[in-house]
Formats: structure tokens, C-alpha cells, sequence
């Protein structure tokens, strides 16, 4: 057949043919797009990071997706939410930045028979950040509330584990330099207690890596200890040898003491005793002699305004003496 041939054999009238054609196929699409049901879900939305990158912002306000099911008034009627998943698949991502991605509903066996069936997702994209999925061990450091009973104060504390394993966003992962547990009280203790406390940490993106819900948290209580000065403190002059007498040049010093507050509290310059020992001394005149102070059981002396007294010694004088 030649080409002459073959357009003699088209009807003249083609256009209007295809033109029927094309009004039939619409008004079929718009049969069967009118005739179908909806049923509108609400449904779980996970996010799929089991690669490098994971989310490094909060996901709260995609947990869940609306999607719209369109199918037959029959078939529809026995679809319900748990034949449908969503997802946002992060796998195939391998550097950070800000994505839009989109959202895979994803039907069961049963569902994806259904002929005619249209599946709609609200959103059907969602924006997010993502940064690569990095571990540190941080550091665990224990919070203390109240204040220990009056002379004693928190020495130390301790936390076990000392450590905890953190997974996360690099960035933040990086910025974390301790986490805080709960507060361990010692309002009025005046002992060391431990107990054991919840971590305080809510970031939504940033995962602890163990259980750390029984953290052991032991807190140290010692008295405290203060330094105190002590002005008028007597000096004693003893082993003043027989038949003389001694004065001394000053008769009293100054010390600095150290220790435990409730001891301090009732020490007095009267509490020392500063002595001046004169045993070497065998005839009259001018000596220097060591001053040694003892303190309070307690309580030791970290300061003496001085160390060395001068002591004038000369022979005693008598009644009988003085009358001739």
C-alpha cells in the first residue's frame, strides 16, 4: 500500500474521531474520580536514620502525617490506619545540611491490591536539618542541693559511672561538656550520704547511650575548718631559777589558729598557754628566750606574732636585804 493509498483509506472525518475519544476519556477519568471514597488517616510518621547523618533538630512537629485514601465505597470501608506506615528516609544521605525529603507512605499487601486506589500524604515533604551521627563519653557531674548543718560543708562528691556515652548530631554532641544529675539534698547532714539519681538532660536529638537511670551519687561531709586571730594571749614565764626573780620585756602576743568552726567558736586568747622557760638561766641578766604557744585540743597554730621574748633576770629581793 503507498502512502496515496493509505491516507485514502483514513475517514474524513478524524478529527472528530479523536476528538470523541479524548471527551470519552474524560468523562471516564471524571467518572471514576467521582465515584470514588475517602477516607482521611492520621499516622505515625518515623524518621529512618540507620546512616551516617541523623536529624540535628527536633522532629516533634512531624510525628504524625495525615494521608487521604481514595478507592472504591466497597474496598474502602474495610482500610483502617494500621494498614498504612510513613516514613522519612534518611540512609542515603552522606553529608549535613538542611533537606527537603519526602515523605513514603507505605501501604500492607492487602491495600496495594485495591484497584482503583490513590494515596495522598500531608505534608508530603517535610524540611530538616541533618548532621553526621557522632559518640563522646561526657562526663557526669553530681548537683547537690540544701546546706549541711552550721560547721560542716560538701567537701567533695562523685558520681558511678563518672561517664556516659552520647550520641547525637556532631555539632551538639561536641557542645555538651557535662551532664547534670538530679539533685542529691543535704539540708542539715552533718555526715556524708550518697544515693542514687536520675540524669537531668532533655535534648530531643541527642541520645544517652546506656541506661542511666540509677546514677550512684556519694557526697562527702567534713567540718569545716577556719582561721581565726587571737589578740592577748598571756605569756608564762616557768623554771624561773631559786633566788632570782624574771620580768619579761612584753607580756603577752598574738596568734593565728586553725580549726574546726564549731571548735573555734569557743576558743578564747585565754585557751593558749605560751611559755617562756627560763631552766637554762643559772645567774642574773639579759636573756632571750623561745616562746612556744600550745593551742586547744582542736586546734593548731598557724601564726605567732613572735617567736622570741627578751626576759631580764635578777636576784630576789629580799625583806631582810632591803632593811640593811
Amino acid at each position: 500500500m503507498n502512502r496515496k493509498q493509505f491516507l485514502e483509506k483514513i475517514p474524513k472525518d478524524w478529527i472528530a474521531i479523536v476528538a470523541c475519544i479524548g471527551i470519552a476519556l474524560v468523562v471516564y477519568l471524571s467518572y471514576q474520580a467521582t465515584s470514588l471514597d475517602k477516607k482521611t488517616f492520621v499516622i505515625p510518621l518515623t524518621i529512618e536514620s540507620t546512616g551516617t547523618m541523623v536529624p540535628a533538630q527536633s522532629t516533634e512537629k512531624y510525628r504524625f502525617v495525615k494521608i487521604t485514601v481514595r478507592a472504591e465505597a466497597d474496598q474502602l470501608a474495610g482500610i483502617s490506619e494500621d494498614d498504612f506506615t510513613a516514613h522519612v528516609d534518611l540512609t542515603y544521605l552522606t553529608k549535613p545540611g538542611q533537606y527537603s525529603l519526602p515523605v513514603v507512605i507505605q501501604p500492607n499487601e492487602r491495600v496495594l491490591l485495591l484497584e482503583p486506589l490513590e494515596l495522598l500524604a500531608t505534608p508530603d515533604y517535610i524540611n530538616l536539618s541533618v548532621d553526621e551521627n557522632v559518640l563522646r563519653y561526657v562526663p557526669l557531674t553530681a548537683s547537690i542541693a540544701g546546706t549541711p548543718a552550721y560547721g560542716y560543708e560538701v567537701s567533695s562528691f562523685s558520681c558511678e559511672p563518672e561517664y556516659v556515652k552520647v550520641y547525637g548530631p556532631a555539632a551538639q554532641v561536641e557542645a555538651i561538656s557535662f551532664i547534670p544529675t538530679e539533685a542529691l539534698v543535704v539540708e542539715g547532714l552533718s555526715e556524708s550520704t550518697s544515693g542514687t539519681v536520675n540524669l537531668v538532660y532533655d535534648n530531643p536529638v541527642v541520645r544517652l547511650g546506656e541506661d542511666v537511670s540509677d546514677i550512684s551519687v556519694s557526697v562527702e561531709i567534713t567540718p569545716v575548718q577556719t582561721e581565726q586571730s587571737f589578740a592577748g594571749v598571756p605569756i608564762a614565764l616557768t623554771n624561773v631559777p631559786s633566788g632570782f626573780e624574771a620580768q619579761l620585756s612584753v607580756s603577752s602576743l598574738s596568734v593565728t589558729a586553725r580549726g574546726n568552726q564549731l571548735v573555734m567558736d569557743t576558743v578564747r586568747p585565754s585557751s593558749f598557754t605560751a611559755r617562756a622557760d627560763c631552766q637554762s638561766i643559772s645567774e642574773a641578766g639579759e636573756y632571750t628566750l623561745l616562746v612556744t604557744v600550745t593551742p586547744p585540743s582542736g586546734v593548731s597554730v598557724t601564726q605567732q606574732s613572735f617567736s622570741e621574748v627578751t626576759v631580764l633576770v635578777s636576784p630576789l629581793q629580799t625583806e631582810a636585804a632591803g632593811e640593811n
